[in-house]
Order: structure tokens, then sequence, then C-alpha cells
């Protein structure tokens, strides 16, 4: 069974730097501004943290979706 968001966003946080953000809307970051709403949306602040966190999503089976600039999608 998948933890709560609130869970992974407390695993998330003790082990990043980069921004994190629940339950937000994906029209506030694609270019047609359509989209439902992420989980959660994660800006990292270098390579290294892009690292830990998709380590992080790994350990805990958790879907990951590059996004990119929000084009295309």
């Amino acid at each position: 069974m998948m933890r709560s968001v609130r869970k992974i966003e407390e695993v998330l946080r003790g082990r990043i730097r980069g921004t994190l953000l629940v339950e937000e809307p994906l029209r506030n970051h694609t270019s047609f501004r359509v989209g439902g709403e992420a989980d959660i949306l994660f800006y990292p602040a270098d390579s290294d943290d892009l690292v830990a966190a998709l380590r992080t999503a790994r350990d805990e089976s958790l879907p990951v979706i590059v996004m990119g600039n929000g084009t295309n999608l």
C-alpha cells in the first residue's frame, strides 16, 4: 500500500534541498495553462538533489514523471 502524500512529503523534505510543492495545479507550470493536480512537484536544487529525490522515489516505489519545461505534454 502506498503512503499518503503527506508522509511522502515528510520523507522527501528530510532528503532533498530543492523546491517541493504538494497538491500543486499543473496549470501553473505548463505552457497552455492546463493540467490536473500533481500530488508532489519537485524542482531540484542541483543534480545531486535530483539523484537524492530519484533514489527516494525508487526506495518508496513512487511513480516519477519528468516534465521538463511544461511544453508538449
